[in-house]
């Protein structure tokens, strides 16, 4: 084996080593995978040009065997490449569904979510808002029928 495919399989290495790092970012790992690829496209032209070459045997197996050590650690790259990038893109996924679940009107009073979120912000519930403050917090002066209309208005107990 040439000296010059040795010092690719050992970039490869050393890029392969850098894709395991837990703290790798998405970004990062697509800009090593792409180098690898290239770096992977070089050796294999290298190491079909010194089988054609060699008449060796012995050295032509070694070739061979570098072939399937490229091959190894191209493999591994893509497990590494695949499992960052679901996990990337579950994790924002997960964030966005849950950004959606916390945007769930309360309110019994709008028919749409979108018509309570153009009324208010909902960082709290609706009926701290002042248009919904009847609901809960009214002098209503019957207890059960604001506990009614707190349950179908709030998502929380009244307040006292």
């Amino acid at each position: 084996m040439t000296h010059s495919i040795e010092e690719q399989i050992h970039h490869l290495e050393h890029l392969l080593e850098t894709a395991q790092n837990p703290k790798i970012l998405w970004e990062e790992m697509q800009l090593v995978s792409q180098r690898a690829f290239d770096l992977q496209d070089q050796i294999m032209e290298q190491l079909d040009k010194a089988e054609k070459e060699e008449e060796n045997i012995a050295r032509v197996q070694a070739l061979f065997q570098a072939r399937e050590i490229v091959w190894d650690m191209m493999a591994s790259l893509a497990v590494l490449e695949t499992n960052l990038k679901e996990k990337t893109f579950k994790n924002q996924s997960h964030s966005k569904q849950t950004e959606n679940t916390n945007k769930k009107c309360h309110c019994a009073h709008h028919k749409s979510e979108q018509a309570c979120h153009s009324a208010q912000h909902h960082s709290e519930s609706c009926c701290h808002s002042a248009g919904h403050g009847h609901c809960c917090h009214s002098a209503v002066g019957d207890d059960e029928t604001c506990s009614q209309k707190q349950k179908r208005c709030c998502s929380h107990k009244k307040q006292v």
